[in-house]
């Protein structure tokens, strides 16, 4: 079925007039007789009898009208919808990202997307730098914003910063620095170790940084709650590596102290991550705008 005839019939039927369908439609009035004709004779029935000045549908054709109602009021929502989900009036984000970024800085970002964008929900899903990587993978979340990792060459990645890896200690600590802030690693090399969980990034840099080194600490504990370590730390039972972000709060607080490395510096980079070739969602779109 031709759905330029249905609309030009619709028209017609709906307000009983050649001339106002075809203003309606911009065409001319002979268009509209031409291509009414040319439907009905498609079809193989009559649609529309003119009777004096007045025009009425025919039996078929009040059926034809009926189903043309409810087509052309679906096609109106649908462009409404299509509207709507152009100025983000509808839809949802499934967003990913580690749990020390979902600590430290999410509550921000989505915060700021929310005041922009009330309508949209937002689902967080949290996990190491390497789940964030599978999960966009595996289609459970559209964008991550990560800590990089090694990707596989079908991800799209978008740098957003980069943050330095500190040495952290607690603020009662009594290890010597030069005073730059910078301790040798030898000052450390007792001292217990509190890292990230695998698939961390901060403990892929920091592990990188130990083997470039030759540095091996006397002891690695393992967490992947910044709170434990953070704690763990400032009682004084382990040294940590953590990024400025994550402890700022705490070092303004007076209970963590942060230290560089007489070695060097190093950092970790912070991504949004979402598959190649994948168009993303007006609110996916309009989430990596914002940042």
């Amino acid at each position: 079925m031709n759905l330029n005839y249905l609309r030009i019939f619709y028209e017609v039927a709906k307000n009983k007039s050649f001339s106002r369908a075809a203003h309606k439609l911009h065409i001319t009035q002979p268009a509209v007789s031409i291509q009414i004709k040319r439907f009905e004779k498609a079809l193989g029935f009559r649609l529309i009898d003119k009777i004096g000045r007045e025009l009425e549908l025919t039996e078929v054709g009040e059926v034809l009208y009926g189903y043309a109602e409810e087509i052309f009021r679906l096609v109106e929502e649908a462009r409404e919808a299509m509207e709507d989900a152009r100025h983000l009036k509808w839809g949802s984000l499934r967003l990913g990202t580690t749990k020390a970024l979902a600590q430290h800085f999410m509550s921000t970002v989505v915060a700021a997307f929310q005041d922009r964008y009330p309508n949209i929900t937002v689902h967080l899903d949290e996990g190491s730098s390497e789940e964030m990587v599978e999960g966009v993978l595996r289609h459970r979340f559209e964008v991550a914003i990560t800590g990089r990792v090694h990707y596989p060459q079908n991800l799209k990645v978008l740098p957003l910063a980069r943050n330095e890896v500190f040495l952290t200690v607690s603020a009662r600590c009594e290890l010597p620095s030069h005073e730059d802030g910078r301790i040798p690693l030898e000052f450390i090399k007792d001292k217990p170790v509190i890292l990230r969980e695998k698939g961390s990034c901060t403990r892929k840099v920091t592990e990188e940084a130990f083997r470039r080194l030759g540095f091996r600490p006397a002891a690695i504990i393992e967490a992947s709650n910044t709170d434990f370590i953070k704690d763990m730390v400032s009682r004084g039972k382990a040294i940590s590596f953590l990024t400025r972000l994550v402890i700022e709060r705490d070092v303004m607080e007076g209970r963590l102290r942060l230290l560089r490395l007489k070695e060097g510096r190093f950092f970790v980079n912070v991504d949004l991550i979402y598959l190649d070739g994948k168009t993303l969602s007006p609110p996916a779109a309009a989430f990596k705008a914002l940042l």
